[in-house]
C-alpha cells in the first residue's frame, strides 16, 4: 500500500487504535462528569429533604405544644383532646401522645408511637425544655415540652411521615436531574463528532507513519486541521525526504565499490546467478573470469596503502575501457544486448561476467585479450607500473550451474595460473580433483604430525681437506605407519601452501637434535644442520623454541647449524638479528641456504652474523653444461673467502664436480656422491665405520 492510498483512507477507512482510544477517553470523561453531577444533585436533594422535614416538624411540634399548654394547665382535657384531634387530621401526622411532666404516663394518645423509638427523645425534650427529634427510614419523631409559666407540665410526642413533608422544591430538583441527563445525551454525539473532526489529521498522520515504516510511502503527507498537526506533518515529511536520500546512498554503497565505483561482489554474485539461470534452459554459455593484481601487495608495502588504492582505481577504469573494447571486438553480435560486466572483489581482485559467448574457444580468446590489455604497464606518478595480472576462468553453465560453484572453479583456475605463472588458466575437472587431493593430503599431514610420522633423515657432509664426514643435513621424510615413504616433492609444497611447514620443520628439528645428542653420547662427533622455514623464522618465539629443544634433548648448541633461505634472510635485517643473536650466544651456527638464487646485497651480507654460505645445487649441476656456471661458483667462493664465510656446496654427484670445488677452496661438500639422505641408524653406522678406519690409520701411522 502506498502513501497516496493511505491518505484516501482518511474518511472511509476503519478507525485506527489511536482514534478509538481518544474517543473513549473523552466520552468517559464526559460521562464521569455527568455522573458526578447527578450524584451531587441527589445528595443535595436528600439533604434538602431532611432539612425541610426538620423545619416543618420543629414548627409543628412547637405549635402543638403551645396550643395545648393553657387548656392542659387548667385541666381542660376535653379541649386538649379536641385540639390534638385537629392536629391528627393533617396528612403529616401518624400518631400523637401527650405524656405527663415525668415523661412516664400518657395523658392522651392518638395512634401509637413505639416506646423504644420515642422514650429517649421524650426524655431529652423534657430535660432540655426544647424540641428534640429522631429520624427513621420513613418517619420523623419529634418531642416538645408543654410549658406553663416556664415550667414543663407535659411532653407532646408526634410521629410525622417523612414523605409527606417533601415540598415542591424536591420535585423541581428531580426535574433538573432529568434535564441534565437529557443535555448529556444530546451532547454525546456532538462530542464524538468534534473528536472525530479534531483528531482526523492525527489518525491520517499515524497511518502514514505506519506505512512509512514499511518503506512503502511514495507520496507527500497531506495533513490538515490543527496547526500543531500541520507542523508535525511538515517535520515528518522533511524526515522522510532525508530517509529517502540516506536509503539511496546506502543502496548505492551496498552494491557499488567505493574505490573503483564498480559493482561489488554482492551485486556481481546476484547478476551471475541470474545469468546462469537464464542460460540454462537455452543451452547458451558464458564465462566467469577472476583477475588478480598480485603486485599490489608489494606496492602497498613500498608506497603505502593509499597508493595501492589509487592504483586499484586506475586499474578499474582501465578494465572498464578494455572490457568495452574487447566486448565489441569478440562478441560482435551480442555485446549490445548482453554487455559484459566488471566488478570489484575483495582484496586486489576483479570479477568479469561475459554471458552469451559463441563457444568455449571464444571465451578463451576473450579472456586472453582482456588479460593482455590489463597486463600492460600503467602510467603512475611519472613511472610505469606492472601490476602482475593473473587470471582464472570457468565456462558456465558447463563447469558450474550455480554462482558458488562458478566462483570456486574460477578461483581454482586462478590459483593454478599463479602456480605455473602462465597468466591465464581455464577450469578443468583435473583442477577440482587436485584441490580435493590437496585437502586429503592436508588432513593426512595433520594426522601424521599427531602420530609423529615426520622423521629426520641424515645426508652426510664431507670435509674436502680431510675427506671425512664432519656432519650431516637433516632432511624431512614422511614415514607412514606401514613404513612406506611419501616423497618430499609431494608433501613439502603442500605443507608450504597450507602453513603446515612450520610445525613439520619444528618436528624435524626436534628429531634431529635428539638423534644427534644420542650419537654424541656414544662419542661420535658430527654437526647436524636443519632447515628453518620462513614461517618459523617469522615467529618471535623461535629462539625460545630452539633453546627449549636443545635443553630437552641435551645437544650442545655448537653441534647445531640452522640453514635459512636467502630470501628469508634478506627481508628484515633487524628481525634477522633479533632471531640469530640469542642462539649464536648458545653456540648455534647459521648458514645462508640456496645462495645465488635470490638478490643478496654484499653490504647486507657483511652486516649479518652468518657463518656459512651454501651454494645452490643448480649451479653445481650445471658446471659441465653451462659456461657461466663455473664463473658464478668461483665468484661466490672468492666472495665467501674475502668475508671469512665457510662454504658448503650441495648437489655434488660426480668426482669432476668435487675436484673443481676442492681446487677452488670450497670447504665442505654434500650430495649423492657421498651418500643420499639416510635413516639415522644407517648414518650412525657410517660414522662408526669411519671412526674405525680412522683409528686403524692412526695405529698404522704410529707403527
Amino acid at each position: 500500500m502506498t502513501a497516496s492510498n493511505t491518505i484516501k483512507r482518511k474518511a472511509s477507512g476503519p478507525k485506527t487504535p489511536i482514534n478509538w482510544r481518544l474517543t473513549m477517553f473523552v466520552v468517559g470523561l464526559v460521562g464521569l462528569f455527568a455522573a458526578t453531577c447527578v450524584m451531587l444533585l441527589l445528595e443535595e436533594q436528600r439533604r434538602e429533604s431532611e432539612r425541610l422535614a426538620d423545619t416543618v416538624g420543629f414548627e409543628l411540634a412547637t405549635y402543638s405544644a403551645a396550643s395545648i399548654a393553657k387548656p392542659l394547665a387548667q385541666r381542660d382535657l376535653a379541649t386538649v383532646r379536641a385540639r390534638l384531634e385537629e392536629l391528627d387530621k393533617t396528612s403529616h401526622i401518624r400518631a400523637i401522645e401527650l405524656i405527663d411532666a415525668d415523661g412516664v404516663s400518657p395523658i392522651e394518645r392518638i395512634g401509637r408511637i413505639e416506646a423504644d423509638f420515642a422514650a429517649e427523645t421524650i426524655k431529652a425534650a423534657r430535660a432540655a425544655g426544647a424540641v428534640r427529634s429522631v429520624s427513621g427510614p420513613d418517619q420523623l419523631m419529634l418531642a416538645a415540652p408543654v410549658l406553663h409559666n416556664e415550667a414543663v407540665i407535659a411532653v407532646i410526642a408526634i410521629s410525622v411521615s417523612r414523605a409527606s413533608l417533601e415540598g415542591p422544591e424536591t420535585h423541581r430538583d428531580v426535574l433538573m436531574f432529568w434535564l441534565l441527563a437529557a443535555m448529556v445525551a444530546l451532547s454525546a454525539p456532538l462530542t464524538l463528532l468534534y473528536i472525530r473532526r479534531t483528531f482526523e489529521p492525527l489518525r491520517a498522520l499515524e497511518t502514514y507513519i505506519l506505512e512509512l515504516t514499511k518503506l512503502e510511502g511514495d507520496a507527500p503527507l497531506d495533513a490538515s486541521g490543527l496547526d500543531e498537526f500541520a507542523r508535525i506533518a511538515q517535520g515528518i515529511s522533511a524526515l522522510r525526504d532525508r530517509l529517502d536520500s540516506a536509503q539511496r546512498r546506502v543502496s548505492k554503497l551496498s552494491f557499488v565499490d567505493a574505490v573503483t565505483n564498480l559493482p561489488n561482489q554482492e551485486h556481481f554474485n546476484k547478476v551471475v546467478r541470474e545469468q546462469i539461470e537464464a542460460m540454462l534452459p537455452t543451452g547458451e554459455i558464458g564465462s566467469v573470469l577472476l583477475l588478480s593484481l598480485d603486485r599490489l601487495n608489494r606496492i602497498a608495502e613500498t608506497f603505502g596503502q593509499a597508493a595501492a588504492q589509487e592504483l586499484l582505481a586506475i586499474a578499474g577504469q582501465k578494465l572498464e575501457k578494455a572490457l568495452r573494447t574487447v566486448d565489441a571486438h569478440v562478441r560482435i553480435g551480442t555485446f549490445n544486448q548482453h554487455p559484459a560486466m566488471a566488478a570489484r572483489l575483495p582484496g586486489h581482485e576483479f570479477g568479469i561476467l561475459v554471458s552469451r559467448i559463441g563457444d568455449p574457444a571464444e571465451g578463451h580468446r576473450y579472456a586472453q585479450m582482456l588479460t593482455a590489455a590489463l597486463g600492460q604497464p600503467i602510467e603512475w606518478r611519472e613511472q610505469k607500473i606492472n601490476l602482475g595480472v593473473a587470471a582464472g576462468a570457468a565456462i558456465v553453465p558447463r563447469d558450474a550451474v550455480d554462482v558458488d560453484t562458478a566462483m570456486r572453479h574460477a578461483r581454482l583456475a586462478l590459483n593454478a595460473s599463479r602456480a605455473d605463472q602462465k597468466g591465464l588458466r581455464f577450469f578443468t575437472p583435473a583442477l577440482d580433483q587436485d584441490a580435493h587431493a590437496r585437502m586429503t593430503l592436508e588432513r593426512e599431514m595433520r594426522e601424521a604430525l599427531e602420530r609423529n610420522e615426520f622423521r629426520a633423515y641424515m645426508q652426510p657432509k664431507v670435509c674436502f681437506s680431510r675427506n671425512k664426514i664432519i656432519g650431516c643435513e637433516a632432511l624431512a621424510r614422511w614415514v607412514r605407519a606401514d613404513r612406506s615413504l611419501v616423497s618430499p616433492g609431494v608433501f613439502i609444497p603442500a605443507a608450504e601452501e597450507t602453513g603446515l611447514i612450520s610445525p613439520i620443520s619444528e618436528a624435524i628439528l626436534r628429531d634431529a637434535c635428539w638423534k644427534a645428542a644420542a650419537w654424541t653420547r656414544e662419542g661420535l662427533k658430527a654437526h647436524v644442520a636443519v632447515n628453518v622455514s620462513p614461517l618459523q623464522f617469522e615467529d618471535e618465539r623461535f629462539p625460545q623454541r630452539v633453546e627449549k629443544i636443545l635443553k630437552q634433548s641435551g645437544l650442545d648448541g655448537h653441534l647445531l647449524e640452522l640453514e635459512i633461505t636467502e630470501s628469508a634472510a634478506m627481508t628484515d635485517m633487524s628481525q634477522v638479528l633479533k632471531m640469530i643473536e640469542p642462539l649464536r650466544a648458545k653456540g648455534v651456527k647459521f648458514a645462508i641456504d640456496d645462495f645465488g638464487t635470490g638478490h643478496s646485497s654484499l653490504a647486507v651480507l657483511t652486516r649479518l652474523p652468518f657463518d656459512m654460505i651454501k651454494i645452490d645445487q643448480q649451479f653445481i649441476r650445471r658446471l659441465s653444461e653451462d659456461s657461466q656456471a663455473p664463473t658464478i661458483v668461483e665468484t661466490i667462493l672468492a666472495m665467501a673467502a674475502s668475508l671469512n664465510f665457510e662454504t658448503i656446496a650441495e648437489g655434488i654427484e660426480t668426482e669432476e664436480q668435487a675436484r673443481f670445488l676442492r681446487l677452488r677452496g670450497c670447504a665442505i661438500g654434500q650430495g649423492f656422491l657421498y651418500g643420499p639422505a639416510l635413516p639415522v641408524a644407517d648414518f650412525v653406522e657410517m660414522l662408526r665405520a669411519e671412526q674405525v678406519i680412522a683409528a686403524r690409520d692412526l695405529r698404522g701411522f704410529a707403527a
